[in-house]
């Protein structure tokens, strides 16, 4: 048995045993007010405790509790409950990102146990500091992942501090679908797979954090998401395009299936794969002048505009069911996207125009 030197109070009234890594027992004595101010739960084991102990210096016989909960995370426990007694409701929360991402894992059972003992005000808290670490909106994360994009060149491989560059700026998404499962926050959600690669089985510094549920979770989300696609962008599109298209040959029809593909190669890597994103994929197609489209589907100005208006509609619609595709409660506070702005007259092209 040994004593932790950080959380040892000779007035505490209260002892707690956890294990710690070597197979010992470690002993911590505190006081009980600040477990039971904050903790149903841990009130009522206190309360109803039967088991007993001696403590040095003056030996007193103690009430007390055991945790199977490891002892490292019990002194970070103990350690947070007196920061925010002492700080109180006025504490500046740092976010995450300047943390790092090995600090999301420390702070991340963290919250697991707040959460479990119901510590209401330490897991807000810690919730606020997850929320603070992703952009919480589709134009913060497109935002983001411009500055990313900015950097001008391949940064899937590029590698620094044993951690890939994209880590630093995108705060780890896999590791948020992970966040964002485990403690039902959908506002922490970052893009289908916005940095990693086609298959999920691939052990990367992305995948690692994701468990086997949430493979099986991230693979199901791509084919659902394939046939919202479908249901809600592709099909209707083709049917629009074909009221207002202006082309004589008709062929703008034939170049449609390339504006709805979204697995495009993007950032080829040197393993092959590619990034199979629909909201990135959607915004690089088409939030671009009109000009662009054109030039890039081989569209008359009529279906170039169509494709516009529909897909940048749809990215927000995408965005907006994100959660349910994840099993996840819906935005907090947040309106789904209005109708789609309407559509221009359309134009019917004389030389097709057959009367009855």
């Amino acid at each position: 048995m040994s004593y932790h030197r950080d959380s040892w109070e000779n007035k505490g009234d209260l002892a707690i045993i956890a294990p710690m890594s070597n197979g010992e027992s470690q002993l911590f004595r505190v006081n009980s007010h600040l477990l039971s101010h904050y903790s149903e739960p841990l009130r009522h084991r206190i309360q109803n405790t039967q088991q007993r102990t001696t403590c040095k210096p003056d030996y007193k016989e103690l009430p007390m509790i055991q945790f199977a909960d490891t002892s490292e995370l019990i002194a970070r426990f103990i350690q947070e409950i007196n920061q925010v007694e002492n700080d109180g409701a006025a504490e500046v929360v740092h976010p995450l990102g300047s943390l790092g991402l090995d600090f999301s894992i420390y702070y991340e059972d963290l919250l697991e146990f707040a959460t479990r003992y119901y510590v209401t005000k330490l897991a807000d808290k810690r919730r606020k500091m997850f929320r603070s670490a992703w952009p919480n909106t589709l134009d913060d994360w497109t935002r983001e992942e411009q500055m990313v994009n900015n950097l001008g060149h391949s940064y899937t491989e590029t590698r620094f501090d044993n951690k890939y560059l994209e880590d630093f700026f995108l705060q780890e998404p896999v590791f948020s679908i992970h966040i964002a499962r485990r403690f039902d926050m959908p506002e922490i959600l970052p893009w289908l797979s916005t940095t990693s690669r086609a298959s999920p089985t691939i052990t990367t510094a992305r995948w690692e954090y994701l468990c086997a549920q949430d493979h099986i979770v991230v693979r199901q989300v791509r084919v659902d998401i394939s046939a919202f696609i479908y249901t809600g962008w592709s099909a209707p599109l083709r049917k629009q395009c074909l009221d207002v298209c202006t082309d004589p040959s008709r062929s703008c029809d034939l170049q449609i299936c390339h504006v709805v593909n979204m697995q495009e190669h993007i950032d080829e890597d040197e393993d092959g794969t590619y990034c199979m994103d629909p909201l990135k994929m959607l915004h690089c197609k088409l939030a671009v002048d009109v000009v662009r489209v054109m030039e890039r589907y081989h569209l008359c100005e009529a279906c170039a505009q169509e494709c516009k208006r529909q897909g940048l509609h749809f990215r927000k619609r995408l965005w907006h069911e994100l959660p349910r595709f994840f099993g996840l409660p819906p935005w907090p506070r947040q309106a789904p996207p209005e109708e789609a702005p309407p559509a221009p007259p359309i134009v019917t092209n004389p030389l097709l125009h057959v009367d009855e």
